[in-house]
């Protein structure tokens, strides 16, 4: 509670200093899309190669952005722990991001541009594995193992915004952050209620990540 605290009087406060420094124009509006490549990476299994899609609104040097993600199951086997089959179930899609955007210093023919960005995170990993018991002689019954986790992040960070006209871009960004594993996750299942081993996969963990964008963007008066 805490960090959101923090996280929401932060972005209040660049929030105004964005509209305070932007250089006025009338009717600048902007609608964008855009792609994205990120790397999120924590310590409670929660580490993640996302490709995504998304569409971006805003009013001068104020944006808001939402992005659907999708990952790759053996990407994520090699980074965190074996998935199974059952996550096929709800491919492609493992998520989304929502969040804020800030460009202080606002300005069309400005080519670099810093840029502030604040995002929640939710992602679903969808698991499971089948355990065969031998009743008679070359007689099997299987038992499935399933387990959905889920984590969800709240990131800030900083980046640079490389742009022509403010039209198209291309845009590097870091982030910290925290990220929680929900509470029935799959370690905590399959270490049977072992309170030491559920104490570590469930609690709050830093987080961080880095990412690169393309941009494409339209204004309702482009000068």
């Amino acid at each position: 509670m805490k960090t959101l605290n923090f996280f929401i009087l932060l972005l209040f406060s660049l929030i105004s200093f964005a509209k305070n420094d932007s250089i006025p124009s009338k009717g600048n509006y902007h609608i964008g899309i855009f792609i994205e490549s990120k790397r999120l990476a924590s310590n409670n299994y929660g580490r993640f190669n996302f490709k995504s899609a998304g569409l971006q609104l805003g009013y001068r040097s104020l944006s808001m952005h939402f992005a659907l993600n999708t990952f790759n199951k053996e990407d994520f086997q090699s980074d965190n722990y074996f998935l199974g089959e059952r996550d096929e179930r709800k491919q492609p899609i493992g998520g989304y991001n929502v969040g804020v955007s800030i460009t202080p210093y606002y300005h069309k023919k400005k080519y670099i541009k810093i840029i502030y960005k604040f995002d929640y995170y939710t992602t679903d990993v969808y698991g499971g594995s089948k355990k065969a018991y031998e009743f008679f002689p070359g007689i099997y019954e299987y038992s499935t193992f399933s387990f959905d986790d889920h984590f969800s992040n709240f990131l800030a960070g900083i980046g640079l915004n490389f742009n022509y006209k403010d039209i198209i871009a291309v845009q590097f960004i870091i982030q910290l952050g925290t990220s929680r594993q929900s509470t029935n996750n799959s370690h905590y299942l399959t270490d049977v209620l072992d309170s030491e081993y559920y104490s570590a996969y469930s609690k709050i963990s830093n987080a961080g990540l880095a990412g690169f964008s393309l941009i494409y963007k339209l204004h309702s008066n482009v000068k």
